[in-house]
């Protein structure tokens, strides 16, 4: 016996199920469900699946799909997982089949479209505070931003939890370790919930710059107002100039941009 893996929406029609020797099941006769079974169909057909490739197929098929429930689902998704740019998204939001954009997903996209325009690169950053790791004193990212010296601060939203944020851990140490003393700040927002699990994270893997956090996980009150919805998530400020100049920076990304501006 094994596990059937199963995906797919339940709407007004006739709905056929059917699935294949590794378990994957498919679902077909009705339009958000066809429109699934197309799309998929067409990445199986890909000789090569590049970041690049993914991503056209995807905007293609949101394109396609604005009148169904899998185009709104995936429009979501792409958002998030930022396939596509807040611009791109309120495009293909304004395109949405009128039902659709009554339904609580598209005005979830809404939101979140309002928040990452308001935090996209070129905006001013948006001050907030929270409780310090260190003595519990209340933290406001301006006066990060504003401390003598500090010229360029990334703004890390993470959390204990969060595997992805601990595998961007040593770049940022690296990142740190070699221009803080240039100017590079790192004001980390944890969206744990538990003292003892961010304190541990943060100091067991010497994570030595400016900790902050609210303690209410996914209802952080700084990520609200970032827009944050997936982590790792981070925003790189100029300090001269209170902008944004870079989000969601990974990898050696950091490395390379910070050079690029202190070097």
């Amino acid at each position: 016996k094994g596990t059937l893996i199963a995906s797919g929406f339940i709407e007004p029609g006739t709905i056929t199920a059917a699935h294949d020797e590794s378990g994957h099941a498919s679902f077909t006769g009705t339009v958000s469900n066809d429109a699934q079974r197309a799309f998929e169909t067409k990445l199986e057909g890909l000789d090569e699946i590049t970041a690049e490739v993914y991503t056209a197929t995807i905007k293609e098929s949101i394109a396609a799909n604005s009148r169904n429930h899998f185009g709104l689902e995936q429009l979501y998704e792409a958002l998030l997982s930022g396939y596509i740019t807040p611009e791109e998204a309120m495009e293909a939001y304004e395109k949405l089949g009128g039902e659709l954009k009554l339904t609580r997903t598209a005005k979830a996209i809404k939101k979140s479209i309002e928040a990452k325009l308001k935090t996209a690169i070129g905006q001013p950053y948006i001050d907030f505070a929270h409780a310090s790791l260190t003595d519990g004193e209340q933290v406001s990212l301006k006066s990060v931003v504003e401390k003598e010296g500090n010229k360029y601060v990334l703004l890390d939203f993470w959390a204990s939890w969060c595997s992805p944020c601990m595998m961007e851990v040593p770049y940022l140490i690296s990142t740190y370790a070699q221009y803080h003393d240039k100017g590079f700040e790192i004001f980390g927002c944890s969206l744990d919930d538990e003292q003892a699990d961010w304190k541990n994270a943060a100091e067991t893997k010497e994570m030595n710059w400016v900790h902050v956090s609210d303690l209410k996980g996914w209802s952080c009150a700084g990520a609200g107002l970032y827009g944050v919805q997936s982590i790792p998530a981070n925003y790189l400020i100029d300090c001269a100039t209170g902008t944004i100049i870079a989000t969601n920076l990974r990898g050696e990304e950091v490395a390379a941009k910070i050079a690029e501006l202190l070097d």
